[in-house]
């Protein structure tokens, strides 16, 4: 980047504009668009608007809005295989690619949403606070003092109680994301195979 002071804009400026309003470049702006010398098709053919082409059905198809789910992908490989009698291998495997890598981000979307509310969920507990379990219940009345030892050991065995439910919670949403794959392929599996089906048919 180099600095421009009004000097040095000034002597370019004066150059570029010596060098491009010249009386044959004035003359044949005027006579490129028809004005002077005065030529009437040249103005209407500048003036015409161009008649857009006809869009073909391949084109229809492709301009239509890129899908951002499972369903959408599924219904535009469909609509896609019916314009098109047989579909090249590469073809074939570029739509199934397409599908799988849609149904994952599906799946990841879903994972993201649990593990936002689960964050939310952590922060309002966080804020609530925890009950140590120091207090005597059965001398509400008297005042009662705890050693830092105690109270120090109480919040280690919190914490151990606090991770032991974190970990039960983990493969609690490892099996439940286990379960949405599995669920997920028997779906495409079956899809294939009706797919498959369909075209012996």
């Amino acid at each position: 980047f180099s600095r421009m002071t009004k000097r040095s804009f000034w002597r370019l400026f004066h150059t570029a504009w010596a060098r491009a309003l010249t009386l044959r470049n004035i003359k044949s702006g005027f006579a490129g668009t028809g004005i002077h010398p005065f030529n009437l098709p040249k103005v209407l053919d500048s003036l015409q608007k161009k008649t857009p082409s006809p869009i073909s059905s391949d084109n229809e198809l492709w301009k239509k809005k890129t899908p951002g789910s499972v369903r959408g992908v599924r219904r535009l490989a469909k609509e896609i295989r019916k314009e098109q009698a047989s579909l090249g291998a590469k073809t074939e495997k570029l739509l199934r690619a397409s599908e799988k890598i849609i149904t994952e981000n599906e799946i990841l979307k879903h994972d993201n949403k649990g593990l936002r509310t689960a964050l939310v969920e952590e922060k309002k507990r966080r804020k609530r606070g925890k009950v140590m379990g120091l207090f005597d219940k059965e001398r509400p009345g008297e005042a009662q003092f705890f050693s830092p030892a105690k109270v120090a050991a109480m919040r280690e065995r919190a914490k151990e109680i606090e991770a032991q439910t974190q970990q039960k919670k983990a493969l609690a949403e490892e099996k439940r994301l286990e379960r949405a794959r599995r669920a997920m392929e028997k779906e495409e599996k079956t899809r294939i195979a009706r797919e498959k089906k369909e075209q012996r048919n």
